[in-house]
């Protein structure tokens, strides 16, 4: 377990998000070796949202970032990134808003997802309206039914997009956030499904299309993608670079520690044996379960009883009462999950070797920083 303390906290606001530098540069470093190299790497930045963490990791020679929002492209675009995908289909203004980014950055490739006709009609529109092309992907289900299409639609939507002006499909999007098998059974699913994958894109090259990017997995599945080197492969973890407690938790296989922590105080002994932190779940998400949410650091024998809006109350074992903490008392609480934490601070504090050395701006916290 890292060492998540911090000297001179008395002056800290809290709740307050930190990212511990060592602990980062740790995890990228592993990324890339496990990857084979920086130039494998095609890393989303939903979880951190942060210029100043993709210009971190481009030190590292990672050139290549995924996005959840036009904003979190257009940071990475602004960091000088060689390329970006936006990881989500085209709704409303989205398509003017791509183009829009594409012609103020024209030194960054842009990639967009599709997974029907109509995100291909919405792009192609948006080409003619605005003069800008459009480089596409399939979105490919995995069966995890959020978003893509079957992989037996592949040539139907190829031969579809062929007919349009201003939009190029280029290849595969394929993520697969349901793999959450153990280790041997998930390497089973994945060997399967990139196989098919691989063998899809010769037929279609045979064909006479491009099919030169494919952009495999997420956190979990990304160690098993990484047997599957080759052209125009690239892997995209996320999470892991960062890492959350229920991660490290449910996959023991990815040896990641937890490189964050928010900081949190007790600010009430609302009764006997009960303590309450300033830290609701507008300090540390709330989406899993109570007793998953937030992981202190260094204590024990409590539990979470609840959680609301400011305030996060924990009660202790039996016979532990006396253990109760003071008012004011300073904990250390990582995450269940990471990848919401960064919508709630507007900046994250940076920690190397015990003491806070830099805030970063979550940059893209908000859906628009210009477009």
């Amino acid at each position: 377990m890292m060492d998540y303390k911090i000297g001179h906290t008395e002056d800290l606001v809290t709740p307050a998000l930190v990212y511990y530098k060592n602990g980062l540069e740790a995890n990228v470093k592993k990324v890339i070796d496990m990857a084979g190299g920086a130039d494998r790497l095609w890393p989303h930045v939903k979880t951190h949202k942060s210029i100043d963490m993709v210009r971190m990791l481009m030190s590292f020679g990672i050139r290549r970032f995924k996005c959840a929002q036009i904003a979190e492209m257009e940071m990475v675009c602004r960091a000088g990134a060689d390329a970006a995908i936006l990881a989500v289909p085209p709704a409303g203004p989205a398509p003017k808003r791509a183009a829009a980014l594409s012609k103020a950055f024209s030194g960054t490739e842009l990639f967009f997802i599709v997974d029907c006709k109509e995100h291909i009609e919405a792009y192609a529109r948006a080409a003619e309206e605005t003069g800008c092309a459009f480089r596409l992907l399939m979105d490919v289900n995995f069966d995890m039914n959020r978003t893509g299409a079957p992989l037996s639609r592949a040539a139907e939507l190829y031969e579809f997009a062929a007919a349009q002006k201003g939009v190029h499909l280029e290849g595969f999007h394929c993520y697969d956030g349901n793999r959450h098998e153990e280790i041997s059974k998930r390497q089973e699913i994945v060997d399967r499904a990139d196989e098919e994958v691989l063998a899809l894109r010769e037929s279609l090259e045979a064909a006479g299309y491009c099919a030169d990017i494919i952009v495999f997995g997420g956190s979990p599945s990304f160690p098993c993608h990484v047997k599957h080197q080759g052209r125009g492969i690239w892997y995209s973890p996320g999470t892991i670079l960062i890492n959350d407690m229920n991660y490290s938790t449910e996959f023991p296989d990815l040896v990641f520690p937890p490189a964050a922590a928010v900081i949190s105080r007790v600010i009430s002994r609302p009764a006997e044996g009960m303590f309450t932190l300033d830290c609701g779940y507008k300090g540390i998400p709330g989406d899993p379960p109570l007793e998953k949410r937030a992981h202190i650091v260094g204590f024990k024998h409590c539990r979470p009883v609840l959680q609301n809006e400011e305030h996060l109350v924990y009660q202790m074992d039996p016979g532990y009462e006396t253990e109760t903490p003071s008012i004011g008392e300073v904990f250390y609480l990582i995450p269940g999950h990471i990848c919401p934490c960064a919508l709630l601070y507007p900046e994250i504090l940076i920690a190397e070797n015990g003491v806070i050395v830099d805030k970063w701006k979550t940059t893209a916290r908000d859906r628009a920083i210009t477009w």
